[in-house]
């Protein structure tokens, strides 16, 4: 959303992108440490 409330489309790729899904991780309260955790937990199973 926008400043003022509207939904707004974004397209990107590569290192952008990453980006902003990092940031939208951040927004909804997940940390890339949450994700590193259980990607090593199911690679050591």
């Amino acid at each position: 959303l926008n400043e003022k409330g509207e939904k707004i489309s974004v397209r990107a790729s590569g290192l952008l992108c990453r980006d902003l899904c990092h940031e939208i991780d951040h927004l909804e309260g997940i940390m890339f440490c949450d994700k590193a955790k259980s990607l090593y937990k199911e690679s050591e199973e």
